[in-house]
């Protein structure tokens, strides 16, 4: 179905599963437990990325970066995900963003916008399209004229002017640059009228108007972000006017893809305290690893993971090569990795008995921690039933039983 690791792709495999094992592990339990959602937010890691060349791997050699291709990249984001998935996100998040502004950017773009980025070993990005009552109706979008997005986007000279409000926005109180979709045309669709703009975090009139607190993924910040009449040079454009229904299908190919990896590496790690735990517990005069209930319960987590991977990595496979692609496959991804490891997190969690429940286990990033982490994809990038009526719309529209 797809090809194995390379040496190269291992080579960097390794390389991101020791930085787990020695930098977040350690510390993804304490930041977790911390009272105020930014204080969660993990600098010292971002900065340690950046420092192993890992934050902006997924941007071309040409610009500085790794020039990694989207398999490799969700085989990296499901690695950081053992460890931590909100570290997992936020690199998840910059990763996906560096390759849609690179691949959409114009040339003076770039060099003005993107490799001031590439220098700031904070630097993050964030894309800013759901807003109170745009979620579904951008990710199945409901194409009518008052449905979706909705900010506002004036014309006025030279300038574009943005005024609206973006919530649950991943990385966003600490982007230094916004992907932000705004209504250009609203007398049609969300997915004819709508167009992505990029806009400097300095950028005046952006106000972040609060930070969510977020019973999982708690190492990444999500936040509610208004835009006041931000003004912006039209020369800020993103790809084409009113056509971001294009631009996105380009972002749409991979962007649940990552998000399958990453919580899909909840999965992993919960398998892996199960695992660990059930080794040394014991209980009717054995490991309780011996007693049948458990094995079948660490075997459903295994067959799970390694199905969930296997999509990723054929959809991650098609997104890059691919000219017709096949946009149920994403949507497969994420529903299938999110309910693999929901089922991993809540099993792990029985299989360690009490201390399943307890927040100071393991330093705070126990079975409990796994189980807020997961919950959290049930919503993030899409609801579940969401993505299942996408797939259902192919398959409406004649989509093949078996995939080709």
């Amino acid at each position: 179905m797809y090809p194995p690791l390379t040496r190269e792709q291992e080579t960097l495999r390794d390389r991101v599963r020791d930085f787990v094992r020695a930098e977040v592990q350690p510390v993804a339990g304490v930041y977790d437990q911390r009272e105020n959602p930014e204080d969660c937010w993990p600098w010292e890691l971002i900065e340690k990325l950046s420092e192993a060349g890992l934050r902006t791997i997924t941007l071309s050699q040409a610009l500085g970066g790794g020039g990694i291709d989207y398999p490799t990249t969700a085989m990296l984001v499901e690695e950081l995900a053992v460890g931590d998935m909100g570290v997992s996100v936020i690199m998840a998040q910059v990763w996906k963003i560096e390759q849609l502004i690179e691949a959409l950017a114009t040339h003076e773009q770039k060099e003005r916008l993107l490799i001031p980025f590439r220098d700031d070993p904070r630097g993050v990005l964030a894309i800013c399209a759901t807003e109170e009552h745009a979620g579904s109706d951008n990710v199945l979008p409901f194409n009518a004229p008052g449905a979706g997005s909705m900010m506002r986007v004036e014309e006025d000279g030279s300038e574009y002017v943005l005024t609206g409000t973006k919530r649950f926005i991943s990385n966003g109180n600490r982007a230094r640059l916004y992907v932000v979709a705004g209504r250009t045309d609203r007398e049609r669709g969300v997915g004819d009228g709508t167009t992505y703009f990029l806009v400097p975090r300095e950028s005046s009139g952006i106000v972040i108007e609060h930070v969510h607190n977020k019973s999982g993924e708690r190492l990444v910040n999500n936040a509610i972000i208004r835009f006041e009449n931000v003004r912006i040079p039209k020369s800020n454009l993103l790809g084409a006017l009113n056509d971001a229904r294009s631009d996105r299908n380009y972002f749409r190919r991979i962007s649940n893809v990552y998000a399958a990896a990453s919580v899909l590496g909840v999965a992993v790690a919960a398998l892996q305290q199960a695992t660990a735990y059930a080794r040394e517990r014991v209980q009717g005069g054995k490991p309780i690893i011996e007693h049948q209930a458990v094995q079948l319960k660490l075997a459903n987590m295994a067959i799970g993971i390694e199905s969930a991977r296997a999509l990723i990595r054929r959809t991650a496979e098609s997104a890059q090569h691919d000219r017709d692609f096949d946009f149920a496959l994403p949507s497969m991804c994420k529903v299938h990795a999110t309910d693999v490891a929901m089922r991993a997190a809540l099993d792990a969690a029985e299989i360690h008995g009490g201390l399943g429940l307890m927040r100071d286990y393991r330093g705070g990033a126990g079975p409990e921690k796994l189980v807020r982490d997961a919950s959290v994809f049930l919503h993030s990038d899409g609801t579940q039933d969401i993505h299942r009526l996408r797939v259902a719309e192919k398959i409406k529209a004649g989509r093949p039983a078996l995939a080709e």
